[in-house]
């Protein structure tokens, strides 16, 4: 799908597809991890806490309302100030950046009767040869660009070769619109799912 819109977009010699950039920020545990070993802080010590956070997503004012419930959090934030005040900083920044799995833009030809490029846009970077948003989705949307998602088209695509596999290997006459018409509460799929094999499942983890 990328190569299609890059062929029917790319003219001219115009840069004008790319793919957005996705970001991991930086969670409490992990903050605290690595600012308190450049504080030479004991391990012993910022593992205890951390076994304490259950919520990895816990904000920095989660971390103080534990005081009232653990002596042992209040006096390493009495003992490690610095420590503290750094984690503040640091929590909620980028951490590591890759490529969305399928959000591709096409930025416009022209602005203000100006032949533009996406460079022209927003900032770009390669990652991997792969031109890439150093903003994410979101920001592009508000940017108010297009934005593509092509991850669906490739799921049809993996679905399709699935069932011509399953028609292939087990004479399976089932189609699509069997599956969606008897089988969507199928207890076998199901079992497979709760039993670990979502590999190749879009957000599974979201789902409930």
């Amino acid at each position: 799908m990328k190569e299609y819109l890059e062929r029917r977009y790319n003219k001219n010699g115009l840069q004008r597809v790319f793919s957005a950039g996705t970001f991991t920020t930086m969670k409490l545990k992990a903050v605290l991890k690595d600012v308190a070993r450049i504080h030479n802080v004991p391990v012993y010590e910022v593992n205890y806490i951390n076994k304490i956070i259950d919520d990895d997503s816990m904000d920095y004012t989660g971390l103080f309302q534990l005081v009232y419930t653990n002596k042992r959090v209040k006096e390493f934030i009495m003992n490690y100030p610095q420590v503290i005040e750094d984690i503040r900083t640091l929590m909620g920044q980028p951490r590591s950046s890759s490529i969305h799995a399928s959000a591709i833009i096409i930025t416009p030809e022209t602005k203000d009767g100006k032949t533009m490029e996406c460079f022209d846009y927003l900032p770009i970077k390669k990652i991997d040869d792969i031109l890439v948003s150093e903003i994410d989705g979101y920001s592009i949307d508000d940017i108010g660009l297009l934005k593509n998602d092509c991850l669906g088209i490739k799921e049809l695509t993996k679905l399709q070769k699935t069932r011509d596999l399953v028609v292939k290997e087990y004479g399976d006459p089932t189609t699509f619109l069997d599956i969606i018409t008897n089988k969507l509460e199928d207890e076998k799929a199901y079992k497979l799912f709760t039993n670990g094999f979502t590999q190749n499942i879009s957000s599974s983890d979201r789902l409930e």
